[in-house]
């Protein structure tokens, strides 16, 4: 690979508080040896290197998008957040 790619990862992230749940969204753009990064969203990298070939890749609450797949909105966000950077979705 000549190029790193850069990856998007969305996280759902469930909360508890008394008798109500919610649910999280945030996103970051990693590369794999991103260090603000988990190990799930680690493997969603690991698995999109080894198969280009879905559009996007999911483990647990991860879904990873390759940067071949990123849409003008996406283009947009890394534009303004940058790598590593996680912000809510």
């Amino acid at each position: 690979m000549d190029q790193e790619m850069t990856i998007k990862l969305e996280t759902a992230e469930r909360r508890r508080r008394g008798n109500s749940c919610c649910t999280s969204y945030t996103a970051i753009f990693a590369r794999r040896n991103s260090l603000q990064i988990n190990d799930t969203e680690r493997r969603v990298i690991r698995m999109i290197e080894e198969d280009a070939s879905p559009s996007c890749w999911r483990c647990g609450c991860v879904t990873g998008y390759p940067d071949s797949m990123f849409t003008q909105a996406d283009q947009e966000l890394l534009a303004r957040y940058g790598l590593e950077r996680r912000f809510e979705i």
